[in-house]
């Protein structure tokens, strides 16, 4: 007997600005990839030094605009590869401790390949690898 629709496609992704957990169930097995956004936290490059002008008993830079541009550049960079991946699914489960799953949603809130697509947000704690995969089977079912 052929099946009349074609079987949907879900992801679920923990996500925070430095890593991407996506857990794809499939019927017999799970796979997971993890995605990198390459953002530090306190970037310091070699020979780098504290620069800036001494106010009183404080510093002030002009680094940390550049500083910040970089880290924007980098968090758009990673946004981009989870935009390319997600496209490929019809529903995305994001879930995750930071403002990096809404950061996500506004970033991919117009883009054409990913209109139709059903999207569940939640919040989340730092998680082992084991609470991960049971949150997406709770929410996703089995696959």
């Amino acid at each position: 007997m052929k099946k009349d629709k074609k079987e949907k496609k879900k992801v679920g992704i923990w996500l925070d600005h430095t890593v991407a957990h996506l857990i794809k169930l499939k019927k017999e097995k799970m796979v997971v990839e993890n995605v990198f956004s390459g953002v530090e936290s306190q970037l310091r490059y070699p020979g780098e030094t504290a620069t800036g002008t001494k106010l009183g008993k404080t510093r002030s830079t002009n680094k940390e605009h550049s500083k910040h541009e970089r880290e924007q550049n980098q968090l758009h960079d990673y946004y981009k590869v989870l935009t390319g991946i997600i496209k490929k699914y019809d529903t995305i489960y994001l879930f995750g401790p930071s403002t990096a799953k809404k950061e996500l949603m506004n970033w991919i809130r117009d883009k054409k390949q990913i209109s139709g697509k059903t999207f569940i947000l939640d919040s989340a704690e730092e998680l082992t690898f084991n609470q991960m995969v049971a949150k997406v089977k709770a929410t996703l079912g089995e696959g």
